[in-house]
């Protein structure tokens, strides 16, 4: 079963629209980055489920407009589906491999409220943009959309985003950190290039697994529908 109320998902989603812009503009005001934020996997897969939850707003208020309060308004929900991978695996690593490394922390010398707007913008994209984009999928899409080849499809996602690191490390850019990768575990000059390999190898499988688990649910959810 999922939520067929139109304008209850329309106010979900317009909340999880502005805590989107939220997360962006409070995560470039306390690290002070750039454009070169987005070299960061986070940033981009936060950006992916902020254009999402504005496409989906505009969506679901046309729904609204033509068929009215009732019945599913989920956009693209197969593309959703890889949406809601890139940023499961973001709440995943960050906070099993990152956050003891001390990442995305800010700087020493900010400010209290900075330290505290660091804060609340580490949350805001690790922990709570994750979950009201896994929340908005189990409340409000239809289930069985999904079909068996497509959590392979999602793992272009992360492989663009393997090319786009390595690209980056060839032009001799630095992060902030130092290094020429945004995380410790894609640096060959940290890790070593097998170890970098083997990090890789090792997330893009847990990209592959989570996103049949995603399959699994969808098809469970749809199998317990049409038995009720």
């Amino acid at each position: 079963m999922y939520c067929q109320n139109r304008y209850t998902s329309l106010i979900y989603k317009l909340i999880a629209l502005a805590i989107c812009v939220f997360g962006q503009i409070s995560d470039f005001a306390s690290t002070g980055l750039g454009l070169e934020g987005y070299f960061y996997y986070t940033n981009l897969a936060n950006l992916l489920c902020l254009i999402y939850f504005a496409i989906s707003v505009v969506h679901c208020a046309r729904r609204i407009r033509d068929d009215g309060g009732r019945g599913e308004a989920t956009f693209a929900p197969r593309f959703k589906g890889a949406v809601v991978l890139a940023i499961t695996v973001t709440l995943l690593v960050y906070w099993l491999l990152l956050e003891n490394q001390g990442a995305f922390t800010g700087s020493d010398s900010v400010k209290f409220h900075n330290s505290l707007l660091s804060v609340l913008s580490n949350y805001t994209v690790h922990l709570i943009v994750p979950l009201l984009t896994i929340l908005d999928w189990a409340i409000f899409d239809p289930k069985g959309s999904f079909r068996k080849f497509e959590p392979f499809l999602w793992l272009v996602i992360p492989i663009c985003y393997v090319v786009l690191a390595i690209v980056i490390a060839q032009t001799g850019f630095r992060f902030r950190e130092g290094g020429r990768y945004a995380y410790f575990f894609m640096d060959p000059d940290v890790v070593g290039l097998g170890g970098a390999a083997l990090y890789v190898l090792a997330l893009v499988g847990i990209f592959l697994v989570i996103g049949y688990l995603l399959f699994a649910i969808d098809r469970l959810c749809a199998r317990k529908r049409k038995n009720t």
